[in-house]
Formats: structure tokens, C-alpha cells, sequence
């Protein structure tokens, strides 16, 4: 038998194990405030660190890494070597050079309301595709529903049709068993 403290109750009161049947139980011979006046095992620094008298918690006033994290050297962030960055610019110039100037003007105002334009209308296409949906899934549960209430009954009807035809038979053959029986006491 084991005593346990705890907090909420467990999810089941009956566990099967490899060795046979685990039952817990509620232990009402323990005293009220038992758990307020029992005794921590442990080093006295666990101890300090995990009584009620401090309010602080111990791992933002002492961070056993942050020696650690202090000793670690600064990462410098990357920088571009020029011959990088020269690169960069000269490829972003080929490519500007290469696009019309006219194309871009036109592309920046024109293409983009355009592409609003036909991304509202795509918005709303499948908006109204998504509540024609809304409504097919809808009807399928109505009908889904319907369906499974006429089966149920249907299958209580037959169950109370078996049961009274079985019912019918057993009586049927008690009274021709009380037959046979009756008429064999009458010879004996």
C-alpha cells in the first residue's frame, strides 16, 4: 500500500498492470493540513530555494547560465564584402536596363488595379462557392439525419416484430411441450 499526495483526482480509479489490478483509493485517516505540515526531503539550498518565504522566483534572480552565456564571444553580424555588393549592383543594373522604361510606368499603375480588379472578383466567386457549399453540407446533414431517424425506427419496429413472433413461438411450443407432457401422465 502506498500513500500519495495529490492534487486532483485520477482519471480512473482501476489500472490493469502487468502483475494484476491497481486500485487507488481515498485515504480518510489522513489528517486535514497534512500536506502543510509535512517535510521536505532534500538538500538545504533545494529546500530554501523552494519555500514559501521567498516571493521571487529563483531562476530570474540567479541564472546558473548566465556565467555562461556572458563567457560566449559576440556573433558580428554579417557584412557584404564589396566585391559582393559590386555584384549586386551590376546585376541590378542589367536587369533595369532591360526592362522599357514605358513598360514599367504603365505596369506600376495599370497592371495593379487590374489585379485587384480580378482579385476581388476571384474573392467573391469563391465566397459564393463557399455558402453553395455551406448550404449542400447543410442539406446532406438534414437528409443524413432524416434518414438515420427512419432507420432507428424502422429497426425498433422489427426488433418488437421479432420479439413478438419469438414470443408467439415459445408460447407455441410450451403449450405443445404441457401437451406431450399431459398425455404421458395419463398413461403411466
Amino acid at each position: 500500500m502506498w500513500l500519495v499526495q495529490s492534487v486532483t483526482d485520477p482519471p480512473q480509479l482501476v489500472y490493469n498492470m502487468q502483475h494484476g489490478q491497481v486500485m487507488i483509493s481515498r485515504c480518510d485517516s489522513v489528517r486535514e493540513g497534512m500536506a502543510e505540515h509535512g517535510t521536505v526531503i532534500g538538500p538545504p539550498s533545494t529546500i530554501e530555494l523552494c519555500s514559501a518565504a521567498s516571493n521571487a522566483d529563483p531562476w530570474t534572480v540567479h541564472d546558473p547560465w548566465q556565467q555562461a552565456l556572458n563567457k560566449m564571444p559576440a556573433q558580428p553580424a554579417p557584412t557584404m564584402t564589396p566585391q559582393l555588393q559590386e555584384l549586386e549592383e551590376r546585376l541590378e543594373r542589367s536587369i533595369m536596363e532591360k526592362l522599357p522604361m514605358d513598360r514599367m510606368d504603365r505596369m506600376e499603375t495599370d497592371d495593379t488595379e487590374d489585379r485587384l480588379q480580378t482579385l476581388e472578383r476571384q474573392m467573391q466567386q469563391i465566397a459564393s462557392r463557399h455558402q453553395a457549399l455551406e448550404g449542400t453540407v447543410t442539406e446532406h446533414q438534414r437528409q443524413n439525419t432524416a434518414q438515420l431517424q427512419t432507420l432507428q425506427a424502422q429497426m425498433v419496429s422489427q426488433m418488437e416484430v421479432q420479439r413478438t413472433h419469438m414470443s408467439n413461438m415459445f408460447e407455441d411450443q410450451m403449450s405443445k411441450l404441457e401437451t406431450i407432457l399431459a398425455k404421458k401422465g395419463r398413461h403411466e
